[in-house]
């Protein structure tokens, strides 16, 4: 555990004057700094940066600045307690699912995913969520009902999503009281179980409900700037969908553990254990992926890390009770395949996720340089065009104070594009039409990771 907190500390340490990055921008630093600046004297953020969720990440970061002072430090450090718990329940639901001799091996397995390490370097509401994920799943193993109600109260008012693993963690405590018991038993059992899980479901439903009476939506609203990430999509676009969520599970290394966790299931010995994990997997799909796949843009690596938790314990815990000759050898080959996914960099026309994995950490330094460039040259920020996350105002990034920012993107509009392969939002034709007819200013560059000042070639 001590090995495992002063990593995170450190990584923490790394990181501690890096600006609010990705949706971190709007889930964070807009949230909290409403709260902040207002005194917490409303309880819902505007619709403008109103994502529809429970608004207790935002009030947490505000309750830090206002005992320990508004900074980026603050903001980072302010993760540390649940970066701690992750550590500690990750070391706890390996110590149940496998042998002593094998436990700190899968504790680093459990802790090696490329997008948890991402969310993990950043003030992210979805280390949060994973935190108390973990709390949960270990008390549904070890039966400790207390633990269990504060885990899947806080879940259900952490976010939307945190309201949908409540419900994935339910099927999945019911299936483990149907292990355990006789039928008998098991009625009693799960009337107990409803039990611990009324007061997240009310709390859901309430907070829902005031939210509807207060602003007339839930989730999102049609003016809202994510509402077209919402929209249903057809026959072919569901297709397109599931392919997205295929390629995103095996995304940044994961792929070597998906290509042999088959083998495993079809090969291993079955423990009561390894059925509790199999299912468990089965329902996070069925329970999480179907909002990813019927809407348009919510397939974000971030929204999948309870399945990837799953997977991984499967694996661990299948690779542990294997007879194979060679199990060592092909658990480091996964574990250097998870760990290399932080260093994985697409084509600059394809979209990644760069809040996935610490592949994003040289775009920061980057960011600097050029801000450092285009003062020098007395260049006017609103003048500078630029897409998603590079429009925010200095003072949502930094938290300094300063309101300035970049335009969105108008090629008709804009003197000066500022373009990086971070932006996901750039589409083929504005990148060639930048190729094409725009004169490169200054280009910075690092690692793969790139930022183009272009100007416009009269």
């Amino acid at each position: 555990m001590a090995a495992f907190s002063f990593f995170f500390i450190g990584l923490t340490y790394a990181v501690s004057d890096h600006p609010f990055f990705w949706d971190t921008i709007q889930l964070a630093s807009k949230q909290a700094q409403w709260y902040y600046d207002h005194h917490f004297a409303y309880f819902l953020v505007p619709n403008a940066f109103d994502s529809g969720h429970p608004p207790l990440f935002g009030l947490y970061l505000a309750t830090a600045w206002n005992v320990f002072g508004k900074s980026l430090l603050v903001s980072h450090f302010a993760m540390l307690p649940f970066l701690f718990g992750i550590a500690w329940q990750s070391i706890r639901i390996a110590r149940f699912f496998v042998s002593p001799k094998n436990l700190i091996w899968a504790s680093i397995f459990l802790l090696s995913d490329a997008t948890l390490l991402a969310q993990s370097s950043l003030v992210s509401p979805d280390i949060v969520l994973i935190f108390f994920f973990l709390l949960a799943l270990n008390s549904i193993v070890r039966q400790q009902s207390m633990w269990l109600g504060v885990a899947v109260l806080f879940l259900s008012i952490i976010s939307l999503r945190g309201m949908m693993v409540v419900m994935l963690l339910f099927i999945i405590d019911t299936f483990v009281n149907l292990r355990f018991y006789d039928l008998r038993s098991f009625l009693f059992h799960q009337t107990i179980l409803l039990f611990r899980y009324l007061p997240a479901a009310f709390i859901s439903l309430a907070f829902l409900s005031y939210h509807y009476i207060q602003k007339g939506w839930i989730g999102y609203h049609p003016d809202s700037p994510w509402a077209a990430s919402f929209q249903v999509v057809g026959a072919s676009d569901f297709l397109y969908n599931v392919g997205i969520i295929i390629w995103r599970t095996i995304d940044f290394g994961r792929v070597v553990m998906w290509v042999i966790l088959p083998v495993l299931i079809w090969r291993s010995p079955w423990t009561k254990k390894s059925k509790i994990l199999l299912f468990a997997l089965v329902a996070s799909l069925l329970v999480l992926s179907p909002s990813l796949i019927i809407h348009k843009h919510l397939s974000a690596h971030r929204y999948l890390l309870p399945i990837f938790i799953i997977a991984q314990l499967l694996f661990i815990q299948l690779l542990d009770k294997s007879k194979w000759k060679h199990a060592k050898v092909y658990f480091l080959i996964a574990l250097v395949s998870m760990l290399s996914g932080n260093f994985w960099v697409y084509p600059h026309r394809i979209a990644q996720g760069w809040d996935a994995s610490l592949a994003y950490l040289p775009y920061v330094e980057l960011q600097r340089e050029a801000m450092d460039y285009i003062e020098k040259e007395k260049l006017e920020p609103a003048s500078i065009g630029s897409h998603f996350p590079n429009i925010a105002s200095q003072n949502d990034t930094e938290l300094n104070g300063k309101q300035t920012s970049f335009s969105p993107l108008d090629l008709t509009q804009n003197t000066y594009v500022m373009y990086s392969n971070v932006y996901n939002d750039f589409s083929d034709t504005e990148i060639d039409e930048l190729e094409q007819h725009w004169k490169i200013m200054k280009i910075f560059r690092r690692n793969r990771i790139f930022i183009i000042l272009y100007k416009l070639d009269l």
